[in-house]
């Protein structure tokens, strides 16, 4: 039970942050950053690479 515990905690805590307006826009900017710094890793790793890359989200 300590795992879901944990888990709940970490979920709602996200959502806290991502709802405030203090820390949104920090959270976005993270991870749009995060994302193209792991797309630039692929292509230098598969230079002959020429797909798309589709992302999908959801909210809880």
């Amino acid at each position: 039970i300590s795992r879901l515990r944990q888990f709940s905690n970490d979920t709602v805590l996200d959502l806290f942050f991502y709802n405030s307006a203090t820390y949104c826009q920090t959270i976005v900017d993270t991870v749009a950053s995060e994302i193209n710094r792991l797309h630039s890793l692929f292509l230098q790793r598969h230079p002959h690479f020429t797909g798309h890359v589709s992302l999908v989200g959801h909210s809880l």
